[in-house]
C-alpha cells in the first residue's frame, strides 16, 4: 500500500514547485520574528483572531470571482515531527494534483506566516480570492513546514511535513458563483519520504 501512496504524494510535491502563482507563497517566508511580509499586487493580506498574516493570490487580476475561506486544522492522530511551528501553505488545483500530477494547474494559493500548529488542537485561517467559478470541483491542499525547509519560491512538502488529504487523494470542493466558500482542512497524514 505504501509504494502506492509514495509516488502519488511524491507527485504532489513536485505539482506544488509549478503552482501558477508562487508570490504568495514567497512572501512573509523570512523567518524574522516581527518582520512584515512584502505584498505585491496581486496579493492581499488579512489576520486571524491569532494575528497570523494569511496572503493569497489566486493568479488572477479578475475581480468578482470565488473565495474560499477555512481553517487548516491539527488532528491528533498526527504528530508533526518538528515542532509544528512554521508556515501553511494552500493551494487550490484545477485537477486533483495527487492523482493526476501531470495535468493539475494551481488556480490561487495561500501563504499563513509562522503558525503555531504544536497543539493537537491547533487551526488557522486562509483565504484565497478571485478564484473562476465553475460547475466542477477544485482541489485543495494544505501542507505544514515545521522543518522550514519549503523553497520560497517553490513551495513543497518533504518528509515529516503534515498535509491535508481526503484518502488517497485532495479534498474537493465547488465554486460554482462568485461567492465565498467555506472550506476546513485538516492535516491527516505526515508525508512518508
Amino acid at each position: 500500500m505504501r509504494n502506492i501512496v509514495a509516488p502519488s504524494l511524491l507527485s504532489f510535491g513536485i505539482l506544488l514547485v509549478g503552482c501558477g502563482s508562487t508570490d504568495a507563497a514567497s512572501t512573509g517566508t523570512t523567518g524574522d520574528a516581527g518582520t512584515s511580509p512584502a505584498v505585491d499586487s496581486g496579493t492581499t493580506p488579512t489576520a486571524d483572531a491569532g494575528s497570523t498574516t494569511v496572503t493569497t493570490d489566486a493568479g488572477s487580476s479578475a475581480t468578482g470571482g470565488a473565495t474560499l475561506t477555512g481553517l487548516v486544522k491539527r488532528v491528533a492522530t498526527t504528530q508533526p515531527n518538528a515542532g509544528g511551528k512554521g508556515n501553511v501553505y494552500v493551494a487550490v488545483f484545477d485537477s486533483d494534483p495527487v492523482v493526476n500530477r501531470q495535468n493539475a494547474r494551481s488556480v490561487g494559493n495561500a501563504l499563513v506566516a509562522d503558525a503555531d500548529m504544536s497543539s493537537a488542537t491547533a487551526s488557522v485561517r486562509y483565504t484565497i480570492t478571485n478564484l473562476p467559478p465553475r460547475s466542477q470541483h477544485y482541489f485543495v491542499i494544505a501542507f505544514l513546514d515545521d522543518n522550514k525547509n519549503a523553497p520560497a519560491g517553490a513551495p513543497a512538502p518533504d518528509r515529516g511535513d503534515l498535509v491535508s488529504m481526503d484518502g488517497f487523494s485532495a479534498p474537493k470542493v465547488t465554486l460554482s458563483s462568485s461567492t465565498s466558500v467555506t472550506l476546513d482542512l485538516n492535516l491527516t497524514m505526515a508525508m512518508p519520504f
